[in-house]
């Protein structure tokens, strides 16, 4: 068991730093920003729209593969905001992340688990306790507030103890609120970002984008709701 996990650590290990020397030596990071992508914008779409099927599956493998090792979804909700619709991406997004997130939690709770599980106990006794007992709403409530690292949240399902069924359960509906506001946003900037760089803003003030915003913001103050009432149940059964 001791050889795999060391087998296993050290091609991960290897994959990732391949994957930083590759994006460091083609200079990807200064090239993923909405600038380059909009440089493309007529060659990505052109693509697509002879070849929708393959789009929707290198996107998904690409997106999976990305999250897997790096953990960071920006510049494919970027990507997705050019090539489908808001609803049609949300959709191809959430699929693609949510396996990337999968596996990137199954590998760090393979290897984290016992050490996590055993610090906590020791540590924070009474704080394990109530994490364990609502572990799914409140991995639910991580993911829905908006501000915290995709990686983060992923690794921070050791935390809850979640099995797999519900990590994938709260990863996807959790995510899918942000994923969708953001992609509406981003879709509706591009189609107004014309070859000057002109920006008309007024996208701001769409009808779709408020309804959307105010949502997602009603979504929040659920969520915060409903935080304060597991607290309230925390203490009382105490």
């Amino acid at each position: 068991m001791v050889l795999k996990k060391k087998i296993l650590g050290v091609t991960y290990l290897m994959s990732f730093l391949v994957i930083i020397l590759l994006l460091y030596f083609f200079e990807v990071y200064s090239k993923l920003n909405y600038e380059f992508f909009f440089s493309l914008k007529e060659d990505i779409i052109s693509f697509k729209n002879l070849n929708f099927p393959f789009t929707i599956f290198l996107f998904f493998l690409f997106s999976v593969f990305w999250v897997f090792f790096l953990g960071i979804i920006s510049p494919f909700l970027l990507l997705s905001s050019i090539l489908f619709t808001p609803i049609i991406g949300t959709f191809v997004c959430l699929t693609g992340f949510t396996t990337g997130a999968t596996l990137n939690y199954a590998l760090s709770k393979y290897f984290f688990k016992d050490k996590v599980t055993f610090y906590l106990i020791n540590k924070y006794p009474r704080l394990t306790n109530v994490v364990t007992t609502n572990n799914f709403r409140y991995f639910f409530l991580v993911r829905i507030l908006p501000g915290v690292p995709f990686s983060v949240k992923n690794i921070l399902g050791i935390v809850f103890n979640l099995n797999i069924k519900k990590f994938i359960t709260a990863t996807f509906f959790g995510e899918f609120p942000q994923i969708y506001l953001v992609l509406t946003l981003f879709h509706n900037f591009f189609k107004t970002f014309d070859v000057n760089k002109n920006i008309d803003w007024t996208f701001l003030y769409n009808v779709e984008v408020i309804i959307i915003t105010l949502a997602y913001f009603v979504i929040l103050l659920f969520a915060d709701r409903l935080n304060r009432k597991i607290l309230r149940e925390n203490r009382k059964s105490r």
